[in-house]
C-alpha cells in the first residue's frame, strides 16, 4: 500500500461519468452516456489533459462517437446531430448521432477522412522522444529483466 504503484505505473488515468450529458433511445436514437477520461500521470504523452469518451449501453465505449466527439472538440467536424461533416472533407459526407455507426459502415470514405484529420492532433499529445533515443545499453538490460 506504499507509493510503489503509482512511482512505477506508466499511466494513471480517472474515468467520471457526465451525468448531464444523457443520451436516450427515443430522442437521441441510442442510449448512453459521455465519460470523462483524465490522465493523472503519463510517461508518454502529456498528463494532465482530458478527453471525453462516449458509452453506449449496449456495446461499451464506441470508438466512433468517441473518435467524433473529439473531432468536434478541436474544430475538426461542424454540424448538429441531425448532420455532421468534417471540415476537412470536400464532398461534405454526412453522418448523424443517432445513426454514427451504421453510416460509418456504409460509407468507408468517412473512415478514410476520420484518419487523416485526427490522427494529426493526436500524435501531437505524444512524447516526443525518438525511437533512437530510447537506447537501453545491455549492462543496464538486467536491471529491467524481473
Amino acid at each position: 500500500m506504499g507509493n510503489a504503484p503509482l512511482f512505477l505505473a506508466h499511466i494513471l488515468i480517472r474515468f467520471n461519468a457526465v451525468t448531464s450529458d444523457k443520451y436516450s433511445d427515443e430522442t437521441d436514437g441510442w442510449g448512453g452516456f459521455k465519460v470523462k477520461c483524465d490522465i493523472i500521470k503519463s510517461r508518454v504523452s502529456q498528463a494532465l489533459r482530458s478527453c471525453f469518451l462516449m458509452y453506449d449501453k449496449t456495446h461499451g465505449i464506441d470508438m466512433v462517437r468517441s473518435t467524433v466527439e473529439y473531432a468536434k472538440d478541436i474544430g475538426l467536424v461542424i454540424g448538429n446531430r441531425n448532420g455532421y461533416y468534417f471540415t476537412t472533407d470536400a464532398d461534405k459526407h454526412k453522418f448523424t448521432l443517432a445513426n454514427m455507426p451504421r453510416d460509418f459502415r456504409e460509407t468507408p470514405i468517412l473512415f478514410k477522412i476520420m484518419k487523416d484529420s485526427v490522427i494529426p492532433p493526436l500524435s501531437a499529445n505524444l512524447s516526443s522522444v525518438a525511437p533512437e533515443e530510447m537506447y537501453i545499453p545491455e549492462e543496464e538490460m538486467n536491471f529491467y529483466d524481473l
